[in-house]
């Protein structure tokens, strides 16, 4: 019976390891380490740059526009060119327009480095990482523009141990992912809606670079440039798979224009389609620049159409003019998602698992296999005391039978 016992538990416990270890590698998705492997690039427009002193520093999509933020003044305080460009070829309030040709532009604010910002649908905002903070007051800061009129509307404080190199908003799991600069060994966590830090993932390294461009999410992947200016090994994009808190893939990045003395890739940004744009700046000797403004696809990344091939278009002149209509238009669509943004916050909220940690089943599975193990042997262990106690019995049943035997040939014995 002892042995029978035994050998039940062993085939629970051995069933218990199967589970774990085959459950594991099901429940668990591995980085793909090709994930920006095939990629390939489509010039939209191009940016001159306002003077030798200038350098577009960031891009982002939102529904209706591309735009950039022009750094005017690299080292002090000056208003930065903020440009929007036509994504489509209509505009907000359906009217046609020549896609991507400049809907507006401002010069009316320092917004740092402007290093790298995001769009957040939900919100109808841009998100402004300023990364440097020539005024004392915005360490550690972020900005908030207003896309239909690229203006300044808030400021928003998220620490005062570093500045942020870089934000992504997460439109599934409504959080926000942010990096930190060098004070912070570049350091990427996760901020809830209201820019508080809720989870460090720990400092990333820039190798092949030294720092880091800004970045982007789509799905568990950040996406962005290590820094490689100077260094004479050519550009990169790296892909830091979130779940493994590491780059996973790193490929050349060369989109070089002839002649240029420097090239240098900014951040890159979703597009909404599953592409997505990005801009690389060419100087030459600087005095003279320019930012060419990439659509680019990661076929492992996301499935997207294919891109037409590459052409070179004019440079746009900027205009710096917005229909009045289209901005009146643009402000009521606004004013109409802020009113549901709440309670779309409360829903998205309801529906969230926590970034960068899938649902694993294997504890439930393990403590079904325990809790199985546990019925099975408190049953066995009831039938061993049931047996016991039958033998017992019986046992007690023969000796009282030969009691009374032996009491009855006494008996008769005595009757002799």
């Amino acid at each position: 019976m002892r042995g029978s016992f035994r050998r039940l538990f062993m085939s629970v416990a051995a069933l218990a390891v199967f589970f774990i270890f085959t459950l594991s590698d099901l429940s668990v998705v591995r980085a793909d380490e090709t994930v920006l492997s095939d990629q390939a690039a489509e010039l939209l427009f191009t940016q001159e740059w306002a003077s030798g002193d200038s350098i577009i520093q960031s891009v982002c999509a939102t529904d209706d526009y591309i735009i950039t933020i022009e750094n005017t003044a690299k080292k002090e305080i000056a208003p930065d060119i903020v440009t929007a460009y036509y994504k489509n070829d209509t505009d907000a309030a359906g009217n046609p327009v020549e896609k991507y040709s400049v809907a507006m532009q401002v010069q009316d604010q320092d917004w740092e480095h402007g290093n790298c910002m995001t769009y957040n649908p939900n919100t109808g905002y841009v998100y402004v990482a300023l990364y440097t903070n020539f005024n004392s007051d915005l360490r550690g800061c972020i900005h908030v523009m207003d896309p239909s009129n690229l203006s300044l509307i808030g400021t928003q404080k998220v620490t005062d141990d570093f500045n942020l190199l870089s934000i992504a908003y997460d439109e599934k799991n409504n959080v926000y992912y942010g990096q930190a600069d060098g004070d912070g060994s570049y350091s990427i966590f996760v901020m809830d809606t209201d820019f508080h830090i809720i989870e460090d993932l720990g400092p990333a390294d820039p190798t092949p670079g030294y720092n880091f461009q800004g970045f982007c999410k789509s799905g568990d992947y950040l996406v962005q440039s290590p820094l490689t200016v100077n260094l004479g090994v050519g550009n990169y994009m790296m892909a830091y798979y979130i779940p493994e808190r590491s780059f996973v893939d790193v490929v050349g990045f060369d989109y070089n224009r002839e002649g240029a003395t420097k090239i240098e890739p900014e951040q890159i940004a979703p597009m909404g389609d599953g592409s997505f744009v990005t801009v690389v700046n060419n100087s030459y000797n600087d005095e003279y620049g320019c930012g060419d403004i990439y659509r680019v696809v990661f076929p492992h990344l996301s499935a997207v159409t294919e891109i037409t091939p590459e052409v070179t278009p004019e440079p746009v002149t900027p205009v710096p003019t917005i229909d009045e209509e289209v901005r009146i238009t643009t402000e009521r669509e606004q004013m109409t998602s802020v009113e549901t943004e709440a309670s779309e916050e409360t829903e998205q909220q309801e529906n969230n698992t926590p970034p960068g940690k899938p649902f694993n089943p294997v504890p439930v599975i393990v403590i079904i296999v325990i809790a199985a193990g546990a019925v099975i042997g408190i049953r066995m262990f009831r039938i061993r005391l049931e047996r016991q106690r039958r033998a017992r019995d019986a046992r007690a049943k023969r000796r009282r039978k030969m009691l009374m035997e032996e009491l009855e040939r006494e008996i008769d014995e005595l009757d002799i």
